[in-house]
């Protein structure tokens, strides 16, 4: 997916931190607009519309870089499989999860990601963890038990409870997308171009996603009654958080270290809570920035060499 990343890391231009900060904001936005859309269409209609508009964009960035073509016998299994865990799977729970998670919090919980995946890597794949790894998961644990106990003002819990259920949807969307990245290392190749892979994974997610459409009947009849701001949020999380956000994304992997470009992910639930509260009209509490602290600097102790 990262085309040789390793050998091919180039030196980083102030341009290249911006198109990486962007694909960051794009990605902070994305649970306000998804809340957005959701307010007139069913959550699998959202993930429908949202794929089907990527696949244009995504096409055109593959065939610019000169790297569409047909998947080979070999690619197609392996493809298939990570399109509806690592895409379909993933962004339908956050469809869902948004009916009653907050934005804001779903930006903290979603960046615990790293620590998922040092842990499976551990478990699945014998990486080691330090001891100080080890305590950096432990601090993140405790950070994500705050945020979803105490985070949101403004969300939906019942007395005592811990979390919404979409909170708790958006952590296992979140482990979820940890388990695709830890075991897609042993599927694909490292030198399949990126630009091949993501195209490829939005196609067969928008099969997965149109088959369940109809099967499960969902009416896409209320497409038509779409007001403006639906419209405008759909079409951003179609061309620009499922197109442009991961070409941006993948292009600082061409340029940047992993270990580098994780740190950019700590600006993300800054931005989303700024982003919800400015379109939402979000509430927060101070919890949710001490348990989120708490989360980041787990995840620090995590990757610290």
């Amino acid at each position: 997916m990262s085309e040789n990343s390793t050998s091919r890391v180039k030196a980083a231009r102030f341009r290249d931190y911006l198109i990486i900060l962007t694909a960051v904001t794009i990605w902070s936005a994305s649970f306000a607009g998804m809340k957005v859309a959701l307010e007139q269409a069913h959550p699998m209609v959202v993930l429908w519309m949202r794929l089907g508009l990527s696949i244009p964009f995504l096409f055109v960035g593959s065939y610019l870089q000169k790297k569409f073509r047909l998947p080979g016998r070999h690619e197609l299994c392996p493809l298939l499989i990570m399109s509806f865990q690592g895409i379909f799977l993933v962004l339908g729970l956050q469809n869902f999860a948004m009916k009653t998670a907050s934005a804001s919090t779903a930006n903290w919980i979603i960046i615990c990601s790293p620590a998922f995946v040092a842990l499976l890597g551990w478990l699945f794949l014998k990486e080691k963890i330090s001891h100080m790894g080890f305590s950096g998961l432990l601090i993140s644990a405790a950070g994500v038990i705050v945020v979803l106990r105490m985070g949101s003002a403004g969300a939906v819990r019942t007395s005592g409870s811990f979390g919404t259920i979409g909170d708790l949807l958006i952590l296992f969307s979140s482990l979820n997308w940890s388990i695709f990245l830890v075991f897609s290392k042993k599927v694909l190749k490292d030198d399949l171009p990126y630009s091949f892979v993501l195209f490829w994974e939005m196609f067969f997610s928008f099969i997965y996603a149109t088959l369940a459409v109809l099967i499960m009947g969902y009416d896409i009849s209320v497409i038509g009654s779409f007001s403006p701001k639906t419209w405008a949020a759909v079409a951003f999380l179609g061309a620009g958080a499922s197109a442009g956000a991961y070409f941006c994304w993948f292009h600082g992997l061409s340029v940047l270290p992993v270990s580098r470009i994780i740190a950019f992910q700590f600006l993300q639930p800054f931005a989303g809570a700024i982003i919800a509260y400015i379109l939402l009209g979000e509430r927060f509490t101070i919890w949710l920035f001490a348990g989120g602290i708490a989360i980041m600097y787990g995840v620090y102790l995590i990757n610290r060499k």
